[in-house]
């Protein structure tokens, strides 16, 4: 008795399993055996020389009667041949402004466009064929080729008001450089959509080696309407730089960072009110370690995304300058540290003797007193430096 009834509830278990797992699979085969054609998604082309402004249509065509409530795909893009500088919302969009949104990452050189139906009861859901969005683009590359654009992501979403996944296609186009059209959009040489455009900057900055120095980074030319956020990296040379520590100067309500071996991550965000002043964002601490080679080291900006519309918002250029690395005060001989040979290399350069200080630029680690020559004043101060006597 008690057998069949484990036997009974054994079979009950598996039965549920397999009801669920043909649900389940129901419920997939649903999603993808619309009867209708797939949704057809045409990156248009264009032609043009360099500097001149395009446009790249991105049509839809097939779309579904149910419609399409929300949806998101990631475009690729070459950024040493095109620039995208804004995006026009085409007429099958009812309401862009608040449906609509579209986003720039310089890392990856690609636009993401996200639509979602705000009304939320799929008043606005797109039922038509036509234009969904335009690229306005500017042409930077003179060479002769074909700039491509085409999917990034791997899984994009397209779906109906029931959360439906909707089958798709998509298409490639892109940029014919220096080749005039015919049938594709060329604008010409005209001027491009005005974008408000403020600079975080980092400006060029002398230090010796192992000296411990403070870099500020400036936000400046903020437009009127101001910043609510910003996100951007540095990448540093680790083998001559170590970054101590990040300091903000109360310019934002928020204010994240990240230190990696090799780079430096900055997100920052003001809850309350907009940054409108031009200012200092906050200080890098930064040492230069002992055996840095001389000479330039270039500190190298990234941005991460930037909203291209509804409305640019928080665009910006870096202006990232160099760290040059200057000798040790005495250490003419460069090898960390100050002694009696460094003394004996500097009077025989005064004297005429010989010409062995290794460095290019002599004044940087010579000129003791700091009057823009190499004297006998100098080689006074390194003797005394050397017997304890005075620092330099």
């Amino acid at each position: 008795m008690i057998n069949n009834f484990r036997k009974l509830i054994v079979l009950l278990v598996l039965t549920g399993l397999i009801l669920n797992n043909f649900t389940y699979f129901s419920y997939a085969l649903k999603d993808f055996s619309e009867s209708e054609e797939p949704l057809v998604i045409q990156i248009g082309r264009a032609s043009g020389f360099k500097n001149h402004i395009v446009e790249v249509p991105i049509s839809f065509s097939n779309v579904p009667t149910c419609g399409l409530d929300h949806f998101e795909f990631k475009l690729k893009y070459e950024l040493e041949d095109i620039e995208i500088i804004g995006i026009e919302p085409g007429d099958i969009v009812m309401n862009p402004e608040k449906d609509l949104g579209a986003s720039l990452n310089y890392d990856e050189s690609s636009i993401l466009f996200v639509f979602t139906d705000e009304s939320a009861v799929g008043k606005r859901n797109i039922k038509n064929d036509g234009v969904f969005a335009t690229i306005i683009i500017r042409v930077k590359n003179e060479s002769e080729k074909f700039s491509l654009i085409e999917l990034l992501n791997q899984r994009p979403l397209f779906s109906n008001y029931d959360y439906t996944m909707m089958p798709f296609v998509f298409k490639s186009g892109g940029v014919n450089l220096n080749e005039s059209g015919t049938d594709e959009v060329n604008k010409g040489e005209i001027s491009a959509p005005v974008i408000d455009l403020f600079t975080v900057e980092l400006e060029d900055i002398s230090a010796r080696k192992g000296e411990t120095i403070e870099i500020p980074i400036y936000l400046k030319d903020l437009p009127d309407h101001g910043i609510d956020g910003l996100s951007f990296g540095l990448n540093y040379d680790p083998s001559k730089l170590d970054i101590l520590s990040i300091s903000d100067e109360g310019l934002v309500s928020i204010f994240y960072y990240y230190i990696f071996e090799g780079s430096i991550g900055f997100n920052f965000l003001s809850l309350n009110d907009k940054i409108t002043k031009d200012g200092i964002l906050a200080f890098v601490t930064v040492r230069v370690k002992e055996d840095a080679s001389v000479g330039s080291t270039q500190i190298i900006g990234t941005r991460n995304s930037t909203v291209i519309y509804p409305s640019p918002k928080n665009n910006y250029n870096l202006n990232i300058g160099k760290i040059y690395i200057n000798p040790i005060l005495g250490d003419l001989n460069d090898d960390g540290v100050i002694n009696s040979t460094d003394y004996i290399l500097l009077r025989r350069y005064i004297l005429g003797i010989n010409n062995d200080i290794p460095l290019e630029n002599k004044v940087d680690v010579a000129d003791i007193n700091g009057d823009g020559k190499i004297d006998s004043t100098d080689c006074v101060l390194l003797r005394k430096y050397i017997l304890e006597i005075t620092n330099l």
